[in-house]
Order: structure tokens, then sequence, then C-alpha cells
């Protein structure tokens, strides 16, 4: 991992889940996600965004904007080429769903 990589990984302000079997969505936190996309929008879009989670729970919606945009695929265990979108709107209680996803404990309440 190169010096300028390690760095970013330390500046991450909150933990991470790796989903398994992702289909756009790559990785997801409590502040944001990483979607794949051979189209990702311009560094500074805002865009509107649905993640279905699990089958049997409505999905998160929100508004982000993109603060990291990766075109071409690179190292091995490097991101796939897409676009880290930081959240900017979500409500509550998906930032609760989201968190119980991370953390394994169970959502609140209406969740």
């Amino acid at each position: 991992m190169g010096a300028q990589a390690k760095r970013k990984n330390e500046r991450r302000r909150f933990d991470r889940i790796r989903l398994e079997h992702p289909r756009q969505c790559h990785n997801i936190s409590e502040g944001g996600l990483y979607m794949m996309t051979n189209r990702p929008r311009r560094l500074g879009s805002v865009v509107n965004f649905e993640l279905k989670l699990l089958d049997r729970y409505p999905p998160i919606r929100g508004r982000g904007r993109v603060v990291r945009v990766i075109h071409e695929a690179g190292a091995v265990g490097a991101d796939p080429p897409g676009m880290a979108i930081e959240f900017v709107e979500l409500a509550p209680a998906d930032l609760d769903r989201i968190r119980a996803l991370i953390t394994g404990e169970p959502a609140g309440p209406g969740a």
C-alpha cells in the first residue's frame, strides 16, 4: 500500500463494512457509501440515492455528495471503478439501520 493510500485510510472518520454480495454498493459506513459504476458523476456532484440493504425492509433513500471518483481498476484490493458518496441528507431511522448493519446490533424501533 502506498503512503498516499495509507494516509487516506487513516483519515476515515467512520468504520465501514464491505458488502459480501454487492450489486452496486461496494461498501457502506455511517458517513457514506462507495458505489461501483463505470459512469461515475463528477467530483462534488450532489446525487439522490436509493439503497436496498435487505429485501424485507424498505430502501434507504438520501442525498449525498461525490467525494472521490475512480475511473479505472487499480491494484489488487483497491476499490473498483466507481464513486464515494458522502451522506448529506439521511433520515435518522435510515442511519440507525446502517449503524445496525455495521455493528451487528439490532436497529432501534421502527427501523
